[in-house]
C-alpha cells in the first residue's frame, strides 16, 4: 500500500473507539458502575475529538503543501518531511508531476513562437 501510514492511523484510531464504545455498551448494559461508565464515554470522546485533530492537521499541512507546489515556493522543502510522515512518495510523485507538466508547457510554447513566426513570415510575404 503507497499512503499506509494514514491508512494505518485512521485504522487504529477507529479500532480504539470501537473497543471504547464496545466496552461502554457492555458495561451500561450489566453493570452499575457509574465512574466507569463516565470515563468510558469521556475517553470515547476524547478518541474521536482527537481522530478530527489528526484529519485536519494531516488535511491542512496536505493543502499547504500543494499550494506550496502550485506557487513553485522554495519552502517546499521544509514541508516535504511534515507531508513524507504521513504520504508516503507523496513529493516525489508531485514532483515528477510538475516536471512533466512544465516539459508539456514548454514545448506547447516552442510550438506556439514557431507558428507565430510562420505567420509572421507568411504576412510579411
Amino acid at each position: 500500500m503507497a499512503y499506509n501510514s494514514y491508512y494505518l492511523n485512521i485504522v487504529v484510531r477507529l479500532l480504539l473507539i470501537l473497543l471504547t464504545m464496545t466496552g461502554l455498551a457492555y458495561l451500561f448494559a450489566n453493570s452499575e458502575r457509574f465512574f466507569t461508565l463516565l470515563f468510558l464515554a469521556l475517553l470515547a470522546i476524547l478518541q474521536t475529538i482527537l481522530l478530527f485533530v489528526y484529519l485536519n492537521r494531516t488535511n491542512r499541512n496536505l493543502a499547504r503543501f500543494l499550494l506550496l507546489l502550485t506557487q513553485e515556493d522554495t519552502s517546499v522543502v521544509a514541508w516535504k518531511g511534515k507531508v513524507e510522515k504521513t504520504f508516503k512518495g507523496l513529493h516525489h510523485s508531485f514532483l515528477l508531476l510538475c516536471q512533466f507538466f512544465f516539459t508539456k508547457k514548454e514545448t506547447y510554447k516552442k510550438l506556439y513562437v514557431s507558428i507565430l513566426r510562420i505567420l509572421s513570415m507568411s504576412l510579411l510575404n
